[in-house]
């Protein structure tokens, strides 16, 4: 049709593919698994019939320094939250009421892993417990009074994770607050149950469970093992001669899809390299203004279309920053760049880390002159970040315009709107 251009917003609803994953036992969903951590005297197993879920474990607690416990999950590398509600939890350790049933984030099946646990108890009402450091204590915040059957939810941003709970599964009272845990992108999501008594098997029952993914978001890849010997520059990340693997070979483990332009900080991992990829959906017709900001250096990109072929940079970090330190070099803000609204355009972020601490994020002013610090997945403005990874699916329209009626010899408008993660084309 006249008068539409090949740029028009697009978005199709995002697709998960778990690979790699242990063989699912019988009775639970496809891409699920099972497992006992920490060797519990007696052995659990999960189930699921139709969405209704048991779950046994054994084992003297998910707590302290390492766990005992039973853990089904499936592999989640993105921000989101997993959901479920609690029906029973088998009262195992009488004396203490402390048996526990919950959803869990864990960062692996090792006892003492790092994870986010928000949990129901036999008698103790609801905990919102986490292990930030594998092989550390854990910690713990706890509201009494709170019987099954009860919702809980886990939320993971970035770093951030979050513990709920909810009588209808609507309305959420979190639990404390936020804990910073630094966890691997291909983490685990799933039902964690302890008996609290390691002669015991506590036999746990949930409903509604549920994983919500990041539909919108930034996808993130990385590089490990750069070579120190090339300097503080981004050289280290994309010269094939020090970096073989780029760009088709990162590191499959930190592959994640953050909610908002902003990596982990200060994780104490060195000479590494990112790339963060998203198509960015501006909410109006205007100029707007980009920074970036990290440690160490970095680049930051935009394409035209949605095409990284049509992409140039337009702001950058030759040395270090504190995070989300916008201004302390002029180069870290890109000059005002016209961008119809409603329109996909390839954002693209690279950064090379050496020594030390470690940082990355990006940030824009609106035409209204509002800031978004960092860019986020999906803003009160209006604005989309759609994760490209590169990957052709069939396209599927998400939003699309209805029945338009104009004057005669005026024109017609239409667009529409999917969740592609890689460039899509268009002929009408």
């Amino acid at each position: 049709m006249a008068g539409l251009r090949p740029s028009a917003p697009v978005l199709l609803a995002l697709m998960f593919f778990l690979a790699g994953l242990p063989p699912a036992r019988a009775g639970l969903p496809p891409g699920w698994s099972d497992t006992d951590i920490g060797t519990p005297a007696d052995a659990g197993s999960a189930s699921d019939n139709n969405g209704a879920w048991t779950v046994s474990g054994g084992g003297a607690d998910i707590w302290g320094t390492g766990d005992q416990c039973n853990f089904a999950s499936q592999s989640f590398n993105c921000d989101g939250a997993i959901i479920a509600q609690v029906t029973s939890v088998q009262n195992t350790d009488p004396s203490s009421g402390w048996s526990k049933a919950g959803v869990m984030f864990r960062n692996d099946t090792t006892a003492g892993a790092v994870n986010a646990f928000m949990t129901a108890t036999a008698t103790e009402g609801v905990n919102f417990q986490f292990r930030s450091t594998a092989g550390a204590a854990s910690s713990s915040t706890q509201v009494a009074g709170v019987a099954t059957p009860v919702w809980v939810k886990l939320v993971r941003s970035s770093d951030q994770f979050s513990g709920y709970y909810s009588f209808d599964g609507t309305n959420w009272a979190q639990v404390g607050s936020a804990a910073t845990i630094e966890m691997a992108g291909s983490a685990l999501a799933g039902l964690a149950v302890s008996a609290h008594n390691n002669a015991a098997l506590n036999t746990s029952t949930f409903t509604n469970v549920g994983l919500s993914l990041a539909t919108f978001g930034i996808y993130r890849e990385l590089w490990t093992n750069l070579n120190s010997s090339v300097g503080n520059t981004l050289t280290a990340l994309t010269n094939t001669t020090y970096n073989s693997n780029w760009p088709n070979n990162p590191a499959a483990s930190y592959t994640h899809i953050f909610a908002n332009f902003e990596t982990e900080i200060n994780v104490a991992m060195n000479y590494f390299g990112q790339r963060l990829r998203t198509f960015v959906v501006p909410p109006t017709n205007g100029l707007y203004t980009f920074w970036i900001a990290s440690d160490d250096t970095s680049l930051l990109y935009l394409s035209t279309n949605e095409s990284s072929a049509g992409m140039s940079p337009i702001a950058s970090q030759t040395s270090y920053t504190a995070s989300e330190d916008w201004t302390e070099f002029p180069n870290q803000q890109s000059a005002p760049i016209y961008l119809q609204g409603g329109c996909r355009y390839y954002l693209e972020a690279r950064m090379q880390q050496g020594n030390g601490g470690e940082n990355l994020s990006v940030r824009w002013q609106l035409p209204n002159s509002t800031f978004e610090q960092p860019m986020a997945a999906v803003s009160a403005a209006g604005t989309l970040l759609i994760p490209c990874n590169g990957v052709n699916t069939t396209p599927g329209i998400f939003t699309q315009s209805s029945n338009t009626t104009v004057v005669e010899n005026l024109n017609a408008v239409f667009s529409v709107l999917v969740t592609n993660q890689a460039p899509v084309t268009y002929q009408w």
